[in-house]
Protein backbone atom coordinates (compact mmCIF):
# COMPACT_ATOMS: atom_id res chain seq x y z
CA UNK A 1 0.00 0.00 0.00
CA UNK A 2 0.93 3.62 -1.00
CA UNK A 3 1.45 5.55 2.37
CA UNK A 4 0.27 9.28 1.95
CA UNK A 5 -1.67 12.52 3.82
CA UNK A 6 -5.04 12.20 2.98
CA UNK A 7 -6.44 15.35 1.67
CA UNK A 8 -9.44 17.37 2.16
CA UNK A 9 -11.78 18.05 -0.93
CA UNK A 10 -11.08 21.16 -2.03
CA UNK A 11 -12.98 21.99 -5.35
CA UNK A 12 -12.25 25.64 -5.77
CA UNK A 13 -14.13 28.12 -8.07
CA UNK A 14 -11.28 29.17 -8.97
CA UNK A 15 -10.66 25.79 -10.88
CA UNK A 16 -6.89 25.67 -8.63
CA UNK A 17 -6.31 22.73 -6.73
CA UNK A 18 -4.84 19.28 -8.12
CA UNK A 19 -3.31 17.27 -5.19
CA UNK A 20 -1.78 14.20 -5.32
CA UNK A 21 -4.08 11.47 -3.28
CA UNK A 22 -3.38 7.71 -2.05
CA UNK A 23 -5.57 4.96 -0.91
CA UNK A 24 -4.65 4.46 2.99
CA UNK A 25 -7.79 2.61 4.16
CA UNK A 26 -10.91 0.75 2.48
CA UNK A 27 -14.49 0.76 2.81
CA UNK A 28 -17.51 -1.42 1.54
CA UNK A 29 -19.81 0.69 -0.72
CA UNK A 30 -22.61 -0.58 -2.23
CA UNK A 31 -24.50 0.58 -5.63
CA UNK A 32 -26.88 -0.08 -8.26
CA UNK A 33 -25.86 -2.96 -11.10
CA UNK A 34 -27.21 -2.20 -14.53
CA UNK A 35 -29.33 -5.06 -14.78
CA UNK A 36 -33.27 -4.53 -14.61
CA UNK A 37 -33.61 -7.45 -11.56
CA UNK A 38 -32.25 -5.48 -9.04
CA UNK A 39 -29.14 -6.28 -9.38
CA UNK A 40 -26.94 -4.57 -6.71
CA UNK A 41 -22.93 -4.33 -6.29
CA UNK A 42 -20.57 -4.36 -3.92
CA UNK A 43 -17.22 -2.37 -3.90
CA UNK A 44 -13.87 -2.13 -1.37
CA UNK A 45 -12.05 1.33 -1.31
CA UNK A 46 -11.59 4.43 0.45
CA UNK A 47 -13.56 6.93 -1.85
CA UNK A 48 -17.22 5.87 -3.90
CA UNK A 49 -14.93 6.19 -6.71
CA UNK A 50 -11.78 4.00 -5.96
CA UNK A 51 -12.53 0.96 -6.49
CA UNK A 52 -10.18 -2.41 -5.56
CA UNK A 53 -10.10 -5.41 -7.34
CA UNK A 54 -8.57 -8.86 -6.42
CA UNK A 55 -6.54 -9.82 -4.01
CA UNK A 56 -8.13 -6.16 -1.56
CA UNK A 57 -11.99 -6.95 -2.94
CA UNK A 58 -10.90 -10.76 -1.57
CA UNK A 59 -10.96 -9.58 2.40
CA UNK A 60 -14.47 -8.68 2.18
CA UNK A 61 -15.58 -11.87 0.57
CA UNK A 62 -17.50 -12.94 3.68
CA UNK A 63 -19.92 -9.63 3.34
CA UNK A 64 -23.79 -10.66 3.50
CA UNK A 65 -25.98 -8.62 1.39
CA UNK A 66 -29.95 -8.88 1.95
CA UNK A 67 -32.93 -6.80 0.30
CA UNK A 68 -35.27 -5.11 2.68
CA UNK A 69 -38.92 -4.13 2.18
CA UNK A 70 -39.65 -3.09 5.23
CA UNK A 71 -41.56 -6.32 6.30
CA UNK A 72 -38.91 -8.86 5.12
CA UNK A 73 -35.04 -9.41 5.11
CA UNK A 74 -33.84 -11.86 2.41
CA UNK A 75 -30.27 -12.19 1.95
CA UNK A 76 -29.11 -12.05 -1.88
CA UNK A 77 -26.67 -14.79 -3.34
CA UNK A 78 -23.01 -13.54 -4.29
CA UNK A 79 -21.34 -13.74 -7.52
CA UNK A 80 -17.82 -12.12 -8.40
CA UNK A 81 -17.41 -9.26 -11.22
CA UNK A 82 -14.27 -7.71 -12.30
CA UNK A 83 -13.62 -5.16 -9.37
CA UNK A 84 -17.13 -6.06 -7.46
CA UNK A 85 -19.39 -8.35 -5.86
CA UNK A 86 -22.94 -8.73 -7.69
CA UNK A 87 -25.80 -9.71 -5.83
CA UNK A 88 -29.28 -10.41 -7.73
CA UNK A 89 -32.92 -11.12 -6.97
CA UNK A 90 -33.48 -8.05 -5.31
CA UNK A 91 -35.48 -6.73 -7.48
CA UNK A 92 -38.46 -4.21 -6.19
CA UNK A 93 -36.75 -3.95 -3.01
CA UNK A 94 -36.76 -0.64 -1.86
CA UNK A 95 -33.39 -1.01 -0.16
CA UNK A 96 -29.94 -3.18 0.11
CA UNK A 97 -28.11 -3.27 2.74
CA UNK A 98 -24.72 -5.57 3.54
CA UNK A 99 -23.18 -6.10 7.13
CA UNK A 100 -19.74 -7.73 7.43
CA UNK A 101 -17.69 -8.65 10.88
CA UNK A 102 -13.95 -7.99 9.47
CA UNK A 103 -12.06 -9.23 12.59
CA UNK A 104 -9.60 -7.50 15.17
CA UNK A 105 -7.07 -4.92 13.66
CA UNK A 106 -4.17 -4.01 15.49
CA UNK A 107 -1.92 -0.60 14.44
CA UNK A 108 0.53 1.40 15.85
CA UNK A 109 -0.37 3.85 18.25
CA UNK A 110 -4.40 2.17 18.56
CA UNK A 111 -5.04 -0.30 21.04
CA UNK A 112 -6.45 -3.45 19.46
CA UNK A 113 -9.94 -2.82 18.43
CA UNK A 114 -12.71 -4.84 16.38
CA UNK A 115 -13.25 -3.74 12.79
CA UNK A 116 -17.39 -3.88 11.15
CA UNK A 117 -18.50 -2.51 7.68
CA UNK A 118 -21.93 -1.71 6.78
CA UNK A 119 -23.27 -0.28 3.90
CA UNK A 120 -26.67 0.78 2.89
CA UNK A 121 -28.21 1.50 -0.72
CA UNK A 122 -31.46 3.64 -1.04
CA UNK A 123 -33.08 2.79 -3.89
CA UNK A 124 -36.55 3.04 -4.44
CA UNK A 125 -38.06 2.30 -7.23
CA UNK A 126 -35.00 2.96 -8.88
CA UNK A 127 -35.18 6.69 -10.07
CA UNK A 128 -33.92 9.67 -8.59
CA UNK A 129 -35.66 10.08 -4.86
CA UNK A 130 -37.15 12.99 -3.33
CA UNK A 131 -35.69 14.51 -0.14
CA UNK A 132 -38.91 12.95 1.72
CA UNK A 133 -37.92 9.68 0.56
CA UNK A 134 -34.72 9.23 1.61
CA UNK A 135 -36.08 10.44 4.98
CA UNK A 136 -38.81 7.66 4.84
CA UNK A 137 -36.47 4.86 3.51
CA UNK A 138 -33.74 5.76 6.02
CA UNK A 139 -36.31 4.81 8.60
CA UNK A 140 -36.87 1.24 7.90
CA UNK A 141 -35.15 -0.60 10.29
CA UNK A 142 -32.41 -2.83 9.31
CA UNK A 143 -30.86 -4.13 12.55
CA UNK A 144 -27.83 -2.48 12.14
CA UNK A 145 -25.97 -1.77 14.55
CA UNK A 146 -25.28 1.69 13.24
CA UNK A 147 -27.75 3.87 11.79
CA UNK A 148 -28.74 7.11 10.84
CA UNK A 149 -32.23 8.67 10.29
CA UNK A 150 -32.44 11.97 7.76
CA UNK A 151 -34.86 14.31 7.68
CA UNK A 152 -35.25 17.32 5.10
CA UNK A 153 -34.63 20.84 6.40
CA UNK A 154 -35.42 24.09 4.99
CA UNK A 155 -33.15 25.91 2.26
CA UNK A 156 -32.29 22.58 0.70
CA UNK A 157 -30.38 21.28 3.64
CA UNK A 158 -30.12 17.64 5.37
CA UNK A 159 -30.30 16.94 9.09
CA UNK A 160 -29.34 13.71 10.31
CA UNK A 161 -29.23 11.45 13.25
CA UNK A 162 -27.02 8.64 14.43
CA UNK A 163 -27.73 6.04 16.34
CA UNK A 164 -25.33 2.99 17.68
CA UNK A 165 -26.93 0.09 18.79
CA UNK A 166 -30.13 2.34 19.10
CA UNK A 167 -28.55 5.11 21.38
CA UNK A 168 -27.28 8.42 20.19
CA UNK A 169 -24.36 8.09 18.66
CA UNK A 170 -21.46 10.82 18.88
CA UNK A 171 -20.13 9.74 15.12
CA UNK A 172 -17.73 11.29 11.72
CA UNK A 173 -19.61 11.98 8.81
CA UNK A 174 -18.16 12.28 5.69
CA UNK A 175 -20.18 13.38 2.59
CA UNK A 176 -19.70 13.75 -1.52
CA UNK A 177 -22.38 15.01 -3.92
CA UNK A 178 -23.17 14.89 -7.24
CA UNK A 179 -19.66 15.70 -9.03
CA UNK A 180 -17.59 15.66 -6.25
CA UNK A 181 -14.45 13.42 -6.23
CA UNK A 182 -13.78 13.29 -2.51
CA UNK A 183 -15.69 13.29 1.19
CA UNK A 184 -16.21 16.60 3.34
CA UNK A 185 -15.88 15.61 7.12
CA UNK A 186 -17.82 16.55 9.46
CA UNK A 187 -18.89 15.61 12.92
CA UNK A 188 -22.00 15.14 15.04
CA UNK A 189 -23.33 16.43 18.51
CA UNK A 190 -23.22 14.44 20.96
CA UNK A 191 -26.95 13.56 20.49
CA UNK A 192 -25.54 12.37 17.18
CA UNK A 193 -27.06 14.91 15.19
CA UNK A 194 -25.63 17.34 12.21
CA UNK A 195 -27.04 19.25 9.42
CA UNK A 196 -25.82 19.50 6.06
CA UNK A 197 -25.76 21.45 2.53
CA UNK A 198 -26.95 19.43 -0.43
CA UNK A 199 -26.03 20.37 -3.42
CA UNK A 200 -28.26 19.81 -5.77
CA UNK A 201 -29.67 15.96 -7.34
CA UNK A 202 -27.64 13.12 -8.01
CA UNK A 203 -25.73 10.60 -6.44
CA UNK A 204 -24.71 11.31 -2.76
CA UNK A 205 -22.25 9.11 -0.91
CA UNK A 206 -22.01 9.15 2.76
CA UNK A 207 -19.47 7.31 4.95
CA UNK A 208 -20.41 7.36 8.81
CA UNK A 209 -17.98 6.17 11.49
CA UNK A 210 -19.08 5.58 15.46
CA UNK A 211 -17.14 3.57 18.35
CA UNK A 212 -18.59 1.81 20.92
CA UNK A 213 -15.86 1.75 23.74
CA UNK A 214 -16.70 -1.57 25.05
CA UNK A 215 -14.12 -4.74 25.16
CA UNK A 216 -14.88 -7.20 22.06
CA UNK A 217 -14.18 -10.91 21.74
CA UNK A 218 -13.79 -12.14 18.11
CA UNK A 219 -12.82 -15.63 16.68
CA UNK A 220 -10.42 -15.96 19.58
CA UNK A 221 -8.74 -12.52 19.97
CA UNK A 222 -9.62 -9.85 21.78
CA UNK A 223 -10.30 -5.89 20.91
CA UNK A 224 -10.74 -2.97 23.19
CA UNK A 225 -13.36 -1.17 21.34
CA UNK A 226 -15.58 -1.85 18.14
CA UNK A 227 -15.19 0.75 15.05
CA UNK A 228 -18.37 0.73 12.85
CA UNK A 229 -17.85 2.37 9.63
CA UNK A 230 -21.59 2.75 7.52
CA UNK A 231 -21.60 3.71 3.86
CA UNK A 232 -24.80 5.04 2.70
CA UNK A 233 -25.53 5.88 -1.11
CA UNK A 234 -28.70 7.61 -2.66
CA UNK A 235 -29.69 9.04 -5.70
CA UNK A 236 -31.23 12.50 -5.10
CA UNK A 237 -34.31 13.93 -7.51
CA UNK A 238 -33.45 17.32 -8.54
CA UNK A 239 -34.77 19.80 -6.19
CA UNK A 240 -33.72 23.22 -3.88
CA UNK A 241 -30.15 23.52 -3.43
CA UNK A 242 -28.90 24.33 -0.18
CA UNK A 243 -28.77 28.31 0.88
CA UNK A 244 -26.18 29.62 2.53
CA UNK A 245 -26.82 30.58 6.58
CA UNK A 246 -29.73 32.54 7.19
CA UNK A 247 -26.40 35.55 8.51
CA UNK A 248 -25.07 35.58 4.69
CA UNK A 249 -28.38 34.97 3.06
CA UNK A 250 -29.68 38.98 4.68
CA UNK A 251 -26.27 40.95 3.09
CA UNK A 252 -27.74 41.77 -0.81
CA UNK A 253 -25.67 41.27 -3.22
CA UNK A 254 -23.02 44.21 -4.08
CA UNK A 255 -23.33 45.01 -7.79
CA UNK A 256 -19.21 46.33 -7.92
CA UNK A 257 -18.41 42.90 -5.76
CA UNK A 258 -20.68 40.70 -8.23
CA UNK A 259 -18.90 42.07 -11.17
CA UNK A 260 -15.38 41.43 -9.99
CA UNK A 261 -16.12 38.23 -9.42
CA UNK A 262 -18.14 37.37 -12.48
CA UNK A 263 -15.30 38.89 -14.73
CA UNK A 264 -11.91 37.21 -13.02
CA UNK A 265 -14.95 33.86 -13.46
CA UNK A 266 -15.19 34.85 -17.59
CA UNK A 267 -11.08 35.66 -18.15
CA UNK A 268 -10.37 32.06 -17.15
CA UNK A 269 -9.33 29.59 -20.16
CA UNK A 270 -12.18 26.65 -20.15
CA UNK A 271 -13.00 24.48 -22.54
CA UNK A 272 -16.65 24.77 -22.62
CA UNK A 273 -19.39 22.90 -24.60
CA UNK A 274 -17.16 22.53 -27.74
CA UNK A 275 -14.47 20.29 -26.38
CA UNK A 276 -13.46 17.31 -28.50
CA UNK A 277 -11.65 15.65 -25.90
CA UNK A 278 -8.04 13.92 -25.58
CA UNK A 279 -6.24 10.98 -24.92
CA UNK A 280 -2.42 11.08 -24.25
CA UNK A 281 0.18 9.08 -23.55
CA UNK A 282 0.82 9.16 -19.40
CA UNK A 283 3.80 8.78 -17.10
CA UNK A 284 3.06 9.08 -13.26
CA UNK A 285 4.76 8.62 -10.46
CA UNK A 286 4.15 8.76 -6.63
CA UNK A 287 7.38 8.83 -4.35
CA UNK A 288 9.47 7.45 -6.63
CA UNK A 289 6.75 4.68 -7.67
CA UNK A 290 6.01 5.07 -11.43
CA UNK A 291 3.64 3.84 -13.48
CA UNK A 292 3.20 3.89 -17.36
CA UNK A 293 0.11 4.04 -19.88
CA UNK A 294 -2.12 6.39 -21.21
CA UNK A 295 -5.18 8.92 -19.73
CA UNK A 296 -8.40 9.77 -22.20
CA UNK A 297 -11.22 12.80 -21.06
CA UNK A 298 -13.66 12.23 -23.60
CA UNK A 299 -15.89 15.11 -25.04
CA UNK A 300 -18.41 14.66 -21.98
CA UNK A 301 -15.43 15.00 -19.32
CA UNK A 302 -14.85 11.50 -18.85
CA UNK A 303 -12.04 10.29 -17.88
CA UNK A 304 -10.26 6.91 -18.78
CA UNK A 305 -7.60 5.77 -16.98
CA UNK A 306 -5.08 2.91 -18.27
CA UNK A 307 -2.09 2.77 -16.30
CA UNK A 308 -1.75 -0.64 -15.36
CA UNK A 309 -1.16 0.03 -11.82
CA UNK A 310 -4.70 0.25 -9.82
CA UNK A 311 -3.39 1.47 -6.86
CA UNK A 312 -1.54 4.54 -9.00
CA UNK A 313 -4.92 4.80 -10.67
CA UNK A 314 -6.77 5.68 -7.65
CA UNK A 315 -3.96 7.52 -6.49
CA UNK A 316 -4.60 9.99 -9.27
CA UNK A 317 -8.06 9.58 -9.94
CA UNK A 318 -9.29 12.41 -7.58
CA UNK A 319 -6.92 14.83 -8.21
CA UNK A 320 -7.08 14.59 -12.30
CA UNK A 321 -11.06 14.06 -11.76
CA UNK A 322 -11.19 17.77 -10.22
CA UNK A 323 -8.26 19.36 -12.37
CA UNK A 324 -11.23 18.18 -15.50
CA UNK A 325 -14.28 19.43 -13.92
CA UNK A 326 -12.57 22.82 -13.39
CA UNK A 327 -12.15 23.34 -17.00
CA UNK A 328 -15.23 23.09 -18.01
CA UNK A 329 -17.05 26.12 -17.01
CA UNK A 330 -20.14 27.28 -16.00
CA UNK A 331 -22.03 30.25 -15.02
CA UNK A 332 -22.05 30.90 -11.44
CA UNK A 333 -24.50 32.93 -10.04
CA UNK A 334 -22.43 34.74 -7.44
CA UNK A 335 -24.39 36.43 -4.19
CA UNK A 336 -21.33 39.09 -3.33
CA UNK A 337 -20.22 41.38 -1.12
CA UNK A 338 -17.24 43.24 -0.14
CA UNK A 339 -15.54 41.35 3.04
CA UNK A 340 -14.01 45.22 3.77
CA UNK A 341 -12.92 47.93 2.47
CA UNK A 342 -8.41 47.10 2.79
CA UNK A 343 -6.87 47.17 0.15
CA UNK A 344 -4.01 43.95 -0.24
CA UNK A 345 -1.50 42.86 -2.75
CA UNK A 346 -3.61 40.16 -3.84
CA UNK A 347 -6.69 42.19 -4.04
CA UNK A 348 -9.66 43.19 -1.82
CA UNK A 349 -11.46 41.01 -0.37
CA UNK A 350 -14.77 39.30 -1.44
CA UNK A 351 -17.39 36.97 0.54
CA UNK A 352 -19.10 34.83 -1.44
CA UNK A 353 -21.85 34.48 1.05
CA UNK A 354 -22.00 30.66 0.74
CA UNK A 355 -22.66 27.87 3.60
CA UNK A 356 -18.70 26.68 3.55
CA UNK A 357 -17.77 31.07 4.57
CA UNK A 358 -15.82 31.21 1.27
CA UNK A 359 -14.27 34.92 0.41
CA UNK A 360 -11.49 35.07 -2.30
CA UNK A 361 -9.03 37.71 -3.28
CA UNK A 362 -9.47 39.99 -6.79
CA UNK A 363 -6.66 41.45 -8.74
CA UNK A 364 -6.39 42.30 -12.39
CA UNK A 365 -9.38 39.85 -13.34
CA UNK A 366 -7.51 36.87 -11.56
CA UNK A 367 -8.61 35.07 -8.34
CA UNK A 368 -5.35 35.27 -6.40
CA UNK A 369 -6.75 33.31 -3.41
CA UNK A 370 -9.47 31.84 -2.00
CA UNK A 371 -10.38 30.76 1.94
CA UNK A 372 -12.81 28.27 2.78
CA UNK A 373 -13.76 25.84 5.20
CA UNK A 374 -14.44 22.50 4.63
CA UNK A 375 -15.47 20.75 8.21
CA UNK A 376 -13.05 20.51 11.01
CA UNK A 377 -10.44 22.32 8.62
CA UNK A 378 -10.09 25.81 6.46
CA UNK A 379 -7.68 26.12 4.02
CA UNK A 380 -6.24 28.93 1.70
CA UNK A 381 -5.07 28.88 -1.81
CA UNK A 382 -2.97 31.48 -2.86
CA UNK A 383 -1.96 31.58 -6.37
CA UNK A 384 1.34 31.86 -7.82
CA UNK A 385 1.49 31.91 -10.81
CA UNK A 386 -1.27 32.38 -14.25
CA UNK A 387 -0.53 32.04 -17.82
CA UNK A 388 -1.96 34.55 -20.18
CA UNK A 389 -3.33 32.72 -23.15
CA UNK A 390 -5.25 33.66 -26.55
CA UNK A 391 -8.39 32.34 -24.65
CA UNK A 392 -8.21 33.27 -21.09
CA UNK A 393 -5.64 32.31 -18.20
CA UNK A 394 -4.72 29.51 -17.15
CA UNK A 395 -3.23 28.58 -13.58
CA UNK A 396 0.41 27.37 -13.98
CA UNK A 397 1.54 27.32 -9.40
CA UNK A 398 -0.12 27.54 -6.45
CA UNK A 399 0.19 26.69 -2.75
CA UNK A 400 -2.84 25.55 -0.37
CA UNK A 401 -2.00 25.83 3.65
CA UNK A 402 -4.40 23.49 5.93
CA UNK A 403 -5.85 24.52 9.13
CA UNK A 404 -7.34 22.87 12.08
CA UNK A 405 -10.38 25.06 12.78
CA UNK A 406 -10.59 24.84 16.47
CA UNK A 407 -6.86 25.73 17.17
CA UNK A 408 -5.74 26.88 13.86
CA UNK A 409 -2.58 24.76 13.70
CA UNK A 410 -0.38 24.18 10.59
CA UNK A 411 -1.61 20.38 9.05
CA UNK A 412 0.14 20.64 5.98
CA UNK A 413 0.99 22.86 2.60
CA UNK A 414 0.74 21.59 -0.86
CA UNK A 415 2.24 23.46 -3.80
CA UNK A 416 1.56 22.32 -7.43
CA UNK A 417 3.36 23.70 -10.52
CA UNK A 418 1.21 22.94 -13.80
CA UNK A 419 2.15 23.25 -17.96
CA UNK A 420 0.04 23.22 -20.41
CA UNK A 421 0.02 21.77 -24.48
CA UNK A 422 -2.41 23.22 -27.49
CA UNK A 423 -3.77 21.47 -30.38
CA UNK A 424 -4.75 24.30 -31.81
CA UNK A 425 -7.31 26.12 -30.15
CA UNK A 426 -7.54 23.48 -27.63
CA UNK A 427 -5.44 23.29 -24.43
CA UNK A 428 -4.52 20.16 -22.47
CA UNK A 429 -2.90 19.46 -19.40
CA UNK A 430 1.11 18.49 -19.97
CA UNK A 431 2.76 18.04 -16.53
CA UNK A 432 1.78 18.54 -13.18
CA UNK A 433 4.18 17.95 -10.16
CA UNK A 434 3.51 18.70 -6.29
CA UNK A 435 5.25 18.88 -3.25
CA UNK A 436 2.89 18.49 -0.06
CA UNK A 437 4.70 18.38 3.29
CA UNK A 438 2.61 17.49 6.37
CA UNK A 439 3.63 15.70 9.40
CA UNK A 440 4.21 12.27 8.35
CA UNK A 441 6.78 13.62 5.69
CA UNK A 442 6.64 14.74 2.35
CA UNK A 443 4.84 13.78 -0.55
CA UNK A 444 5.88 14.06 -4.30
CA UNK A 445 4.03 13.49 -7.94
CA UNK A 446 4.45 14.16 -10.84
CA UNK A 447 2.17 12.93 -13.90
CA UNK A 448 3.50 13.44 -17.33
CA UNK A 449 1.14 13.46 -20.86
CA UNK A 450 2.80 12.97 -23.80
CA UNK A 451 1.81 13.10 -27.41
CA UNK A 452 -1.73 14.31 -27.01
CA UNK A 453 -4.75 13.74 -29.60
CA UNK A 454 -8.27 15.04 -30.26
CA UNK A 455 -10.65 13.06 -29.95
CA UNK A 456 -12.81 14.84 -32.65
Amino acid sequence: MIQSKRFLPALLAAGLLFLPSAVRAHFVWLEPGPAPDGEARLYFGEYPALREGAPLLEKVQRTRVYALDGKTRRELKQARGGDHYRYEGGANAPMVIAHLDYGILEREGTPPFFLRYEAQLLRGDGKPLPLAQVARLSALRTELPLAVAFKPLEGGRLGLEVTLEGKAAQAEVAHAGPGETELRKEKTDPRGRLELPLSGGGWHHFRISAEDGKPVTFEGKEGKFTRTYLSLTFNLQEGPKATAPAAARTAAPDPDAVKALSDAHEARANWGAAFPGFTADAVYSLNGRETRGKITVDPAFKITYDLGDRELENAIRPSFTSLVMHRQGGNPRYQATWRDAATHPLGRAINLNDEYGSWYRVRDRQILQVNRTMGSQRFINNVLENETTKLGFLPRAWTVSYYDNDTNALLRVSTTRVTWAWLGDVFVPATVETVNAHGEGTDVSRLVLSNPRLLK
